[in-house]
């Protein structure tokens, strides 16, 4: 079963001539997008539509959303009676709070389907024989200002006996607030200098009730759900029960600089591990205009939880008892979250304010170049600053030791000149050996007792959890290193621990062999590009170079 998840349209003119949705643009718009999955060999058996169908509660649009919906779904061959909207913020009148015009559209879609159960701000469908569909309303009486508003207990408990009731499979819930997040809400606020950010957007309420409907007694298998509101996208699997897919902005104009594209997500009821995002490229100057055409790319869920990773395992031993019927045994996420997300702005911020952020060309990999580099010893030259990132670290170190573990089995390493000074210290406040090690062994700074050798990789043969401390992650080149030389075994755990890491550069294969990675700030934008890519060295050479 796959879903094709699109939200908030906002139509706004569609007479107009600047938006891409609007009634002379819009087919095209969507040609090479319905191409693109077409090439990609997906067959699309549903569409969610996750609110904001029109913009401002213009009403009168309906209709010609309604086209811009029924041309989609045409051209992918999939019904109307697959089809499921939800209403957000927009669709609302925000001085009455009425909701009439929104349900003689939805009445389109979701007429004939079977109705199984509703109530205050919810309606339960069935979708298939054992599966259905929840429709949350998560405005409620937020209409005046757009934001998600609290669920009642009572009103909680009466969806909970509801679905209950039905004896379902998996749950697909579609609300336009997102119920959680684990990605946008660690860097929405700081794009946006909003501090109230997540309590405006994240529907905290429906966080604790997706919660409740992903218990095994209330559904038999998983709890999905779909939403908008952010205009960023996230997919997670949550505790290996619940999947999280936030979408992009379907519509934009062109006169809009935006370096967040339209996107839609293709979600794979039965392979749900790996979505596929579809995004438009723009070819127009400065990302304005509308010429462009739609891609694609494989998006491996973000794991919350242990239990992904017991599910990870558990399918790895089905798949090699099926050796012959299966021909590829799925790769388990990386994790990679912040610590401390209070602490994580104040980096930012006293990074900007010490103009400790330099942008060029530096080498520290022999295929892939940072284009960023920000001083360590500017940002950690403050003891009291210096004595934060400590303290966070030691909490994450002593909340990943698992109870029973006797701390002479574990290991600090510490990666060059910074990740040595901070392991250090942090040995003296977890009570565990520490060590250090010059991954950058070609400087002539650094002794031959300093690069990695014997002694240390049979010190590490022996402990059960190693702890790789760096003060930056740029192209990961460094952490990478540092497993393969000290040959981790497979009966060891290895996380790493840095002051900065920009979670959004595609790097995975750095982290594969670490069970999770753990940065105190990951807003800083810190781009990463293959070599072959830039110039050549003698027409642009490297700011700093660790590669001579």
């Amino acid at each position: 079963m796959n879903i094709l998840h699109i939200t908030d349209l906002h139509i706004n003119e569609p007479n107009g001539v600047e938006e891409a949705l609007r009634v002379a643009y819009y087919p095209e718009y969507f040609e090479s997008l319905i191409q693109k999955i077409s090439d990609d060999l997906i067959t699309v058996d549903y569409i969610f539509v996750t609110g904001d169908i029109v913009n401002h509660a213009k009403v009168e649009n309906y209709s010609h959303a309604f086209d811009v919906i029924k041309h989609l779904a045409d051209n992918l061959k999939i019904s109307v009676d697959n089809i499921f909207v939800i209403n957000g913020n927009h669709d609302v009148d925000r001085k009455t709070g009425s909701l009439s015009e929104f349900k003689e559209f939805s009445k389109q879609f979701n007429e004939n389907k079977k109705l199984l159960t509703n109530g205050d701000r919810f309606e339960l469908y069935k979708m298939t024989e054992n599966d259905a569909i929840l429709c949350l309303d998560s405005i409620g009486s937020s209409f005046k200002n757009g934001f998600s508003s609290p669920l009642d207990k009572i009103t909680k408990d009466n969806i909970v006996i509801k679905v209950r009731q039905h004896k379902i499979n998996n749950l697909f819930i579609l609300s336009h607030h997102p119920a959680a997040s684990y990605e946008t809400q660690n860097q929405a606020p700081f794009d946006e200098e909003d501090s109230s950010w997540s309590e405006k957007h994240i529907w905290h309420d429906g966080g604790d009730l997706y919660k409740r409907l992903s218990a095994k007694s209330t559904v038999n298998n998983m709890a999905f759900w779909f939403s908008g509101d952010v205009h960023r996208p996230e997919y997670a699997i949550i505790n290996g029960t619940r999947v999280l897919s936030v979408a992009s902005s379907l519509n934009i104009k062109a006169t809009t600089i935006s370096k967040i594209q339209p996107q839609v997500r293709i979600v794979f009821a039965n392979d749900f591990n790996t979505s596929k995002l579809y995004f438009y490229s723009f070819s127009g100057h400065y990302g304005t205009g509308l010429e462009g055409e739609w891609e694609s790319k494989n998006v491996i869920a973000y794991p919350v939880g242990n239990d992904r990773q017991n599910k990870f395992e558990q399918d790895k031993k089905i798949a090699d008892t099926k050796s012959n019927e299966i021909d590829i045994i799925p790769i388990p996420s990386i994790k990679i979250s912040v610590i401390f997300t209070e602490l994580e702005k104040c980096i930012h911020d006293e990074i900007i304010s010490k103009k400790l952020y330099q942008f060029g060309r530096f080498d520290t990999n022999t295929e892939l170049t940072s284009l960023s580099w920000v001083s360590t010893q500017g940002l950690l030259g403050d003891y009291s600053f210096f004595s934060k990132v400590i303290k966070a670290f030691k909490g994450k170190i002593n909340e990943l030791i698992p109870q029973g573990i006797n701390r002479e089995n574990c290991l600090l390493v510490g990666v060059d000149l910074w990740g040595a000074i901070l392991s250090s210290r942090l040995g003296a406040a977890t009570n565990i050996r520490n060590c250090c090690i010059a991954v950058r062994s070609q400087r002539d700074s650094y002794d031959d007792v300093e690069r990695i050798n014997d002694t240390l990789k049979n010190i590490v043969q022996g402990k059960k959890i190693i702890f790789v401390i760096s003060d930056v992650i740029s192209t990961g080149n460094s952490i990478s290193t540092t497993y393969k030389k000290l040959k981790g075994t497979e009966n060891s755990s290895w996380y790493n621990l840095t002051i900065l890491c920009d979670p959004s550069q595609d790097r995975d294969s750095c982290f594969e062999n670490y069970t999770g990675t753990y940065y105190l700030c990951g807003t800083v934008k810190m781009p990463i590009i293959e070599k072959n890519k830039l110039p050549d060295l003698d027409m642009l050479g490297a700011n700093i170079s660790f590669l001579k």
